[in-house]
């Protein structure tokens, strides 16, 4: 484990006003004895070093360096004044060579994308060094997988799940604070982490760009998770289907592949696979296989076949979801449609602390009543519904959603805004600000949106309570009373029972936002009642297996 030592309060004293003057990149390195009087003295166990926002401790030991790269290495750190730990990326560079523009780039992307949080420089006369303190993302997904090997199918497929719905995010632009949509570019296993709360995040943005629909310009990333070049070449591939084809593989690393290196096979299966989410016994057996397939049939092939890179995140994200409610036979080919395809989704991150079953019959039921819609008129009022949810959450909302599609202010707010107040909107309630007065006062206020995006990516959720309070009364501020949630993070709080008034279930509480999220939801033995976000059919008592074999009738009939 990285290792902080304790700091007795007269050397944090000492410490911060020592710096307190001193220009950004000053270091005091490990093993320095302070004098904190005549006859007092301490050694300093970590290297201390001040950056543009605060000063750090640097972690030494086992551990302490968790990452390294062509760039440079990442080390965590620990804030002197607020004792939180992050992750420092520490890159040598030159003013005139290409790392001084991805250094710059990072920092832009790491910005937008609310994950940066202090930055600063150390030059000498022999090569500089460029600091970037990030968010603490947890352990990168490939290791992640390698110790957790007694993971089974249902959490397995909620990593896949959250993963294309990460790339989703990052794609449609609602993980960005500027709404600016991104190409990963170097998205692989390592690049992916999760952290104690089991919430996903990509990691390692240097190579990121908003040039989405752009021919790469040169070769960029892990050469196992590229296509060849002559499929380059000939299938003018955009840097987007790049991600695809890299997040499929992240999903599944066939054997035999097409790859930057050429042809490549792993006879054993024990070295490409290691670190994929799913095998392909689980593939196979749920149906999956032909979605995530990008294998090489062999060596005498010369190209990838198209649909191996292409797709849409959230397409992907719809089909792992009714795989892991056993729903793909039944439904698979209804997730072209990208509406249903969000609300899916919808109903997968508002229910995850259901049982299984209930889960299945909620997205049953408003699969049927969307396909039904046109021929059975008591179905248009679920179908209306389903457009609502996923209208949320094709904009990032992806909790309390049974509420959300009530909140006629919320509602009204999606169908008129522009892109900048459905942005903050979202990011509000993903921050459990639930209020209507909250939504009211962002009516043709764009400013105000501004500045609530502001503040939730730099993580200053307090300086957004006290921005919307009513100014008539005082506002008495809790630092730690919220838990920060940006778009491409999800976490679920405890469910609450439907029997209270609306304004008790959503009324904020400190054990609900601060509770973990776990990748896997509550084991199907679980009694508690679903919030269902689609009433059972009206008037109609069946099972789901019937509602399920009436919309495939009707499926049949249009074709």
């Amino acid at each position: 484990m990285p290792y902080f030592s304790a700091l007795p309060i007269e050397v944090k004293k000492f410490l911060s006003h020592y710096f307190e003057n001193k220009p950004v990149g000053t270091k005091i390195k490990a093993g320095q004895s302070i004098a904190l009087d005549a006859s007092h003295h301490f050694v300093l166990k970590n290297s201390y070093i001040k950056l543009e926002k605060d000063v750090y401790g640097i972690a030494k030991g086992k551990g302490a360096v968790i990452g390294e790269g062509v760039f440079g290495k990442a080390k965590r750190v620990r804030s002197l004044s607020t004792g939180k730990t992050f992750v420092m990326k520490i890159i040598p560079f030159a003013p005139s060579d290409k790392t001084f523009d991805a250094i710059a780039n990072e920092v832009i992307v790491l910005y937008d994308l609310g994950l940066y949080r202090d930055a600063g420089s150390r030059n000498n006369p022999v090569k500089n060094k460029q600091y970037i303190v990030m968010l603490d993302a947890g352990t990168a997904l490939n290791k992640y997988i390698r110790v957790h090997p007694e993971l089974n199918t249902s959490t397995r497929l909620d990593l896949a799940i959250k993963l294309c719905w990460l790339v989703h995010s990052l794609h449609q632009g609602i993980a960005s604070r500027t709404l600016t949509s991104y190409a990963h570019r170097d998205l692989k296993p390592a690049n992916a982490a999760v952290d104690s709360a089991s919430v996903l995040r990509l990691i390692d943005l240097g190579l990121a760009t908003d040039k989405l629909d752009t021919l790469p310009a040169e070769f960029a990333g892990a050469p196992g998770y590229f296509p060849n070049l002559m499929t380059l070449l000939e299938g003018n591939i955009a840097l987007r289907q790049l991600d695809i084809l890299a997040l499929k593989r992240m999903i599944y690393m066939p054997n035999r592949i097409l790859c930057l290196e050429g042809y490549k096979e792993d006879e054993t299966g024990r070295h490409f696979g290691v670190d994929m989410i799913l095998p392909e016994a689980v593939l196979k057996k749920r149906k999956l296989f032909n979605y995530f397939d990008t294998s090489a049939k062999g060596p005498e092939q010369s190209i990838l076949d198209p649909h191996q890179y292409n797709g849409d995140p959230i397409i992907l994200a719809s089909l792992l979801v009714l795989a892991r409610y056993n729903l793909l036979e039944m439904y698979g080919e209804k997730m072209r449609n990208p509406i249903l395809a969000c609300a899916v989704l919808g109903v997968y991150f508002s229910h995850r602390d259901c049982a299984d079953e209930l889960v299945k019959g909620n997205i049953a039921s408003m699969i049927v009543a969307y396909v039904l819609q046109r021929v059975v008129t008591r179905y248009k009022r679920l179908a209306e519904q389903t457009r609502l949810v996923a209208l949320l959450v094709s904009q990032g909302i992806t909790n309390h959603l049974q509420e959300a599609v009530k909140s006629e202010v919320l509602i009204t707010l999606f169908k008129v805004s522009n892109k900048t107040i459905l942005h903050s909107a979202a990011l509000l309630w993903q921050n459990g600000f639930y209020k209507d007065v909250y939504y009211t006062q962002l009516h043709d206020n764009e400013d105000l949106a501004k500045k609530i995006i502001q503040f939730i990516f730099d993580g200053d959720l307090p300086a957004v309570e006290k921005l919307l309070a009513p100014p008539e009364r005082p506002v008495v501020v809790k630092p730690e009373s919220r838990t920060l949630v940006l778009p491409s993070i999800y976490r679920t709080g405890k469910q609450v029972p439907t029997d209270q008034p609306l304004s008790s279930r959503l009324r904020l509480k400190d054990e609900s936002t601060t509770e973990k999220s776990a990748v896997s939801p509550v084991s199907g033995n679980s009694r508690e009642k679903a919030l269902s976000l689609f009433f059972a059919l009206p008037k109609v008592k069946r099972s789901v297996s019937e509602v399920e074999s009436q919309a495939n009738t009707h499926g049949k009939r249009q074709h």
